[in-house]
């Protein structure tokens, strides 16, 4: 049960940044699904982040509001270390009123003996709560917070996400950076990755 909790797990993530969500929402109430069986929390936790994320970009705010508490609940009741920094950052995505609060407390966290990534995936939600709430300074902050974290070992996408971060925070800043919206752009194609593509081209588009 915990390979396949793992296997729909990560279906649902690779779902998800290819651009088909709905897909990405079944696969993880599949994996909610089967932690009540092997009763494991910290994929409970999981499987509650994947949901919430796939029912954000679907629009399904409430559905993923309600993920989001169940997996902080979790953490807070277990251990933040492991995935407690990602789901306050989601929080700060569907919470506008209280994202500051949610992202203070989520760095907290992964300032801590936080797993890399709980680390990786706060960084990624702080970077677009801070854009979609019009504040491009933080995201810039996050963007190269999340670049300097994986100085010592990059890969092609914590490298990717803070390029697109960067981009589209100086970009709104007024500061231009077309070349690099579209790098950021040209690569988020070549990996797939059509979640990071709307963004890009919005600002491409301006």
């Amino acid at each position: 049960q915990r390979g396949e909790t793992l296997a729909h797990g990560a279906a649902s993530l690779t779902a998800l940044h290819a651009g088909d969500a709905e897909a990405s929402v079944d696969h993880a109430l599949e994996a909610l699904e089967l932690t009540r069986v092997s009763r494991s929390v910290v994929f409970a936790q999981t499987a509650h982040y994947y949901a919430a994320r796939a029912l954000l970009a679907l629009r399904d705010e409430d559905r993923a509001r309600s993920h989001v508490e169940a997996g902080v609940a979790l953490c807070r009741q277990h251990s933040m270390s492991f995935l407690g920094g990602a789901l306050l950052a989601l929080a700060a995505r569907l919470e506008p009123d209280a994202a500051e609060a949610r992202l203070s407390e989520g760095e907290a966290v992964i300032r801590g003996p936080a797993l890399s990534f709980n680390r990786l995936w706060f960084r990624e939600n702080a970077i677009e709560a801070a854009l979609e709430g019009g504040r491009p300074d933080e995201a810039l902050r996050h963007a190269r917070a999340l670049r300097e974290e994986t100085a010592e070992a990059p890969f092609a996408w914590a490298t990717l996400m803070a390029d697109r971060g960067e981009a589209l925070a100086l970009a709104a800043r007024g500061q231009g950076a077309i070349d690099r919206l579209r790098a950021a752009r040209d690569a988020a194609r070549a990996c797939g990755l059509a979640l990071s593509l709307p963004a890009l081209e919005a600002a491409l588009s301006r």
